[in-house]
């Protein structure tokens, strides 16, 4: 099945897939310091599951494990989302941006900041 579907903002980020639905991040509106969104899409329709807004934009890929979405934002925050409701878990505050995909491993969280720092989260 070939599908094409209209996004609203533009996207540098990877594509996440986890049960038909794909996560990726936007550029909101589009310059530094705007906010962005991380966005969950039905892959069979095309519909909009729900999105997520950040205070700045979304490049990253997400990762996912078991029902959390984790992504970065150049907000400064690592966050942490259901992945069914798009609801907040907790964020993370770094000094800087985060373009970065997080790994998880062991059940920490890896991932790098524009700050210079490696962060491990458990």
């Amino acid at each position: 099945m070939d599908a094409e579907f209209t996004i609203e903002f533009p996207s540098l980020s990877s594509i996440s897939l986890a049960d038909e639905v794909i996560f990726f991040g936007d550029e909101g509106e589009g310059y530094a310091g705007a906010h962005g969104y991380m966005n969950a899409m039905d892959t069979e329709s095309g519909e909009l599951v729900w999105r997520f807004e950040t205070g700045g934009f979304v490049r990253g890929a997400a990762s996912i494990a078991g029902g959390t979405v984790y992504f970065g934002s150049h907000d400064h925050y690592m966050y942490a989302v259901d992945r069914h409701t798009g609801e907040m878990k907790w964020r993370y505050e770094t000094d800087a941006g985060i373009t970065s995909t997080p790994a998880i491993v062991d059940g920490r969280l890896y991932f790098g900041s524009i700050d210079g720092y490696v962060y491990v989260l458990e």
